[in-house]
C-alpha cells in the first residue's frame, strides 16, 4: 500500500482500483512535517488498513473517501 500526498496517485484512469495493493492519499490542512506526520499516524492508528486493499482512499480533515475495486463477475 502506498501512502502519499501526491494527487497523481489517485488518478482513477491511471491507477484503477484493484490494479494495485492500495493507495492512500492524504490531504492534511497544513503541510508541515509534524502536522503531516500526526495526520498520517492518527489515520493509521484508527483504521483497519486491510479494508483498503486494492482501493484508492482519500483522507482529509472531515472524511475518508474510498473507491473500491469492481465486484468480481458472477
Amino acid at each position: 500500500m502506498v501512502f502519499t500526498l501526491d494527487v497523481g496517485f489517485a488518478e482513477l484512469r491511471k491507477f484503477p482500483p484493484g490494479s494495485h495493493p492500495g493507495v492512500v492519499l492524504f490531504r492534511p490542512a497544513t503541510l508541515g512535517f509534524q502536522a503531516v506526520s500526526r495526520f498520517v499516524q492518527t489515520f493509521v492508528e484508527s483504521e483497519d488498513l486491510t479494508q483498503f486493499t486494492g482501493c484508492i482512499v482519500v483522507v482529509d480533515q472531515n472524511r475518508v473517501r474510498v473507491r473500491r475495486p469492481p465486484a468480481p463477475a458472477e
